[in-house]
This record gives structure tokens, sequence and C-alpha cells, in this order.
């Protein structure tokens, strides 16, 4: 459905995160009227994605750091694959005890690489910053709606620059 407010055919990252914003902001406002044993169950199974993600999105920047260095190729290629190892294992540690543990294994059990890393990347690094948008519109959905149409509106590079500082950048492109 959000794709159907806004899409822009040149930015994935745009949209993905928007999406998801909006899911978790309907997500959010079902759970106001639900049990407090199914709040608190949805709360933790959304609290646990968030860290397996945080901890996806820290690895990859370590991997991206890495790229930069102008090393020779078989010290990148064994760093990478420390790196890999390293959260591999930081994320089996995270999900030992998670009741939705097999969701987070079978992500494990594949082959992690620089395209799984790039996807977990794309769907959700503006996540927080839509999120924070969101809460500055006094969570009002029609006036949080209006300003992402306009930035549909702007340039790629303007609309990232706006979701990270929109108090400093101007809104009108």
């Amino acid at each position: 459905m959000a794709h159907q407010l806004v899409y822009i055919a040149d930015d994935t990252e745009y949209n993905e995160a928007f999406a998801d914003a909006v899911s978790r902001i309907g997500l959010d406002k079902w759970l106001q009227i639900q049990p407090h044993e199914e709040q608190k169950r949805i709360q933790q199974i959304l609290t646990n994605e968030d860290l397996f993600i945080n901890t996806v999105l820290t690895y990859r920047e370590k991997l991206v750091q890495l790229y930069a260095y102008n090393g020779d190729e078989p010290t990148i290629k064994e760093q990478k694959t420390s790196i890999i190892n390293s959260l591999r294992e930081s994320l089996r540690q995270q999900i030992h005890d998670w009741d939705s543990k097999s969701k987070y294994q079978s992500w494990l059990d594949d082959e992690i690489n620089n395209a799984r890393l790039a996807i977990v990347s794309t769907y959700r690094s503006l996540l927080p910053d839509f999120m924070a948008l969101y809460q500055r519109t006094n969570e009002d959905l029609g006036n949080f709606y209006e300003i992402i149409s306009k930035l549909s509106r702007c340039q790629k590079d303007q609309r990232k620059r706006f979701l990270e500082i929109p108090e400093k950048i101007n809104l009108a492109c």
C-alpha cells in the first residue's frame, strides 16, 4: 500500500524503507488495541529483529571500510572472511534463546555475502530516519504522508539529506 502512495523508480532504498516505516506505524497502531501480553510478545519480536538487522548493518559497515583499504587482495579476502565469521558468531549468540530462532537460523545457514548484506541495508538503512520523521510530525500520518509526497519530487540526494537532517534542509526541491 505504501508503494501506491509513493514509489520512486530510481530509489529502492527510499521506497523500501518508507514501506517498512508504514508497516511499523500500522503495526504500532494495531498493537495499541491488543491485550498486554500480545503487545509484549510482538514488541519482543520487533526488538529481536532490530537487534539482528543492526548487527548485520554494523558488520556490513566494517566490510565497506575494509574494501576502502588499499591492501593486497589476499589480506582483504582473509579479513573479509574474518569479519563474516565474526558476524555469523555474533548473530548465533544473539538468537540462541529467541522464540523466533528458526527464522534467523535459516538466514545464518545460507552463505553470507556482499549481496545479502546489501539487501538488508537497502531495505532497512533509512528506516530510523523515516520513523524519526513520523515522530516529528507528532505521529500525524496525514502530515507524514504529505511530507513524503513532497520529498518524492526531490532529487535522490536531497531526499536522503532531508531524512538525515530535516531541520537543516529546505523541503522545497
